[in-house]
């Protein structure tokens, strides 16, 4: 039995950083470069949250699968959740406006 403990530990380390680099690896902060809202959307949110909002499965879920508030979506976007990172970039107006694009156009069930 000891013969497998290094094969195991070599096993779990390779498999703790794969999934490091999955999730959370080579990812640079975003930086808002415009105040658009439909233009930071399709730059920080679609590619995992889709062009409406749709998500796309079970990692990335679709905005309109829980209700959230005005404050809840401005808090999910600067602090991330459990795979999402923050995106503390994206402050004041810009903040604002990209919640409000986002309960706009019906991406969440609850709207304020």
């Amino acid at each position: 039995m000891k013969r497998w403990i290094p094969f195991i530990l070599m096993i779990s380390i390779a498999l703790f950083t794969l999934l490091y680099m999955v999730f959370y690896g080579g990812n640079e902060p975003y930086v808002p470069k415009t105040d658009s809202p439909e233009i930071i959307y399709q730059q920080a949110c679609a590619h995992c949250h889709g062009d409406n909002g749709e998500g796309s499965g079970l990692l990335y879920p679709a905005f309109s699968d829980d209700a959230y508030n005005l404050p809840e979506i401005k808090e999910k976007i600067t602090q991330g959740t459990w795979l999402m990172p923050g995106f503390e970039n994206i402050k004041g107006d810009t903040l604002n406006s990209l919640a409000d694009f986002i309960l706009e156009r019906g991406y969440s069930k609850e709207k304020q």
